[in-house]
């Protein structure tokens, strides 16, 4: 993808899928370069590509957005090394290999993200689900294989977000006990709050006009320039085309995607996708394909924890769920083609 720094654009589209993480441009391009034309740069964390676009080029030079970004992309890491499951040493990693552990807030408060959405779940979403997951190894090239059924059953013994205990003090001192559960995995949570955090740190360095993108978390800070709402497309499903459903236009807010259509592997001609039910530890099956969660800014880690919560509880008691919760809406694309949303939710349909 062209660096943006060398292009001059008129109208934007983000494209919005569960892992990937494009930004798609549509309109007149000038090819010269222009000073104030948008600073974007990718990295690569948590095992996808994001990219952070920098549009209030009037504010402020292209040297300090690029060093912005940069500053960003440390934070990432930072976050990477908390939060990451598969790092060897990160935080995480030591908790899960020690079984308790002093923690830092940052961790801390995404457990306590997880659990209160366990809680709201009825225990369908549970953050004990890392030696579960470790069975499943979904590549889409066929040369994955099913875990055996006595392995997954056996994984799902010390599988319960009850047993873990949080405790915060007075001193700001944050502990985390796991109480003989498997490993904790905060794939449905982390990014978001990761999102979150970058958001707010572009905000103090005086960033007016952006798009954070981590694959599927999008946020959007103030409008493109011209004062117009970002366009964000809304992928359609199973799409070798990345076809997309509609648009939502959005200003200073968080929308993200969950969905069984991204990540999957197949055998013996059926589809197997990587969101688990804790209750059977194979891929949930309920009515819905996707289900995306749009909020206002700074809600990144609620709507990453919902989308994937909504989809566990099918459309029904999802959409009640969302319902329920303020600030935010929802749209879930059903297995029969339909789609439902929220009270709230608004797009514009095709494209």
């Amino acid at each position: 993808m062209k660096k943006l720094s060398l292009l001059f654009l008129l109208i934007i589209i983000v494209i919005i899928s569960q892992t990937s993480c494009s930004v798609k441009h549509v309109g007149n391009l000038n090819s010269e370069v222009d000073q104030s034309a948008p600073v974007s740069k990718e990295g690569f964390f948590f095992d996808t590509v994001c990219t952070i676009t920098i549009f209030d080029m009037e504010n402020m030079s292209k040297e300090n957005a690029e060093h912005t970004i940069e500053e960003a992309y440390k934070e990432a890491a930072k976050y990477e090394k908390i939060f990451s499951r598969q790092i060897e040493d990160s935080e995480l990693w030591n908790l899960n290999h020690k079984g308790e552990l002093e923690v830092s807030e940052d961790l801390f408060s995404v457990v306590q993200e997880g659990l209160k959405y366990g809680d709201l779940s009825d225990g369908k979403f549970d953050i004990t689900m890392g030696s579960v997951l470790d069975l499943w190894d979904f590549q889409r090239d066929g040369s994955s294989k099913l875990p055996k059924k006595e392995d997954v059953n056996k994984a799902l013994e010390t599988v319960g977000y009850k047993r873990i205990e949080a405790k915060a003090t007075n001193d700001a001192e944050y502990s985390i006990k796991t109480g003989g559960a498997s490993e904790i995995d905060l794939g449905g949570v982390a990014k978001g709050y990761i999102c979150d955090k970058l958001s707010e740190l572009l905000l103090k360095r005086g960033v007016t006009s952006a798009i954070v993108n981590l694959g599927g978390n999008i946020t959007v800070i103030g409008e493109k320039p011209g004062k117009k709402p970002f366009n964000v497309a809304i992928e359609k499903p199973f799409s070798e085309r990345k076809d997309m459903i509609g648009i939502v236009k959005m200003k200073d807010g968080t929308i993200v995607t969950s969905g069984i259509y991204e990540r999957y592997m197949e055998v013996g001609g059926q589809k197997y996708h990587h969101i688990l039910d804790p209750a059977t530890g194979w891929p949930v099956d309920t009515d819905v394909i996707s289900v995306t969660i749009l909020s206002k800014i700074g809600n990144s880690m609620e709507c990453d924890a919902m989308s994937t919560t909504a989809l566990l509880l099918g459309s029904e008691r999802g959409l009640q769920l969302v319902e329920s919760t303020p600030d935010m809406e929802a749209l879930f694309q059903l297995k029969d083609g339909t789609k439902i949303k929220s009270s709230g939710f608004e797009y514009e349909e095709g494209r």
